[in-house]
């Protein structure tokens, strides 16, 4: 499993991290400062569902395929909700996500039309 991307993404619109916001979105991806999900770290979301033989598999096979579904599954809605959470906290991400979305419908539904 891949370390979480430098860039975010929201609206087709992407911004690139600087390295505090990425060490940022890591911490948040692994649960840490993140508010979702209790204050349940990653690693302990992980460790319930392998202790408790993946109760997240409730209508297929617990074979290796499918536990590695779910906690992909798992590590992807954490990273998720860590993204969404950076957006709210980083007025920089979010300005930066606002300026860029505002170009791009600029662009594309131009005010000025010269010729006919």
């Amino acid at each position: 499993i891949m370390p979480p991307t430098r860039k975010i993404e929201k609206n087709n619109v992407r911004v690139r991290l600087n390295d505090e916001q990425y060490d940022k979105l890591q911490l948040l991806s692994a649960g840490v400062g993140l508010k979702a999900f209790g204050g349940e770290t990653l690693e302990e979301r992980l460790a319930f569902e392998v202790e408790n033989n993946y109760p997240g598999i409730e209508y297929a096979p617990k074979n290796d395929i499918n536990k590695k579904r779910v906690l992909k599954k798992i590590i992807n809605t954490y990273r998720k909700a860590a993204r969404a959470q950076l957006i709210m906290e980083d007025s920089t991400v979010m300005d930066e996500l606002m300026n860029k979305s505002s170009q791009l419908n600029d662009a594309h539904n131009p005010t000025n039309f010269s010729g006919r």
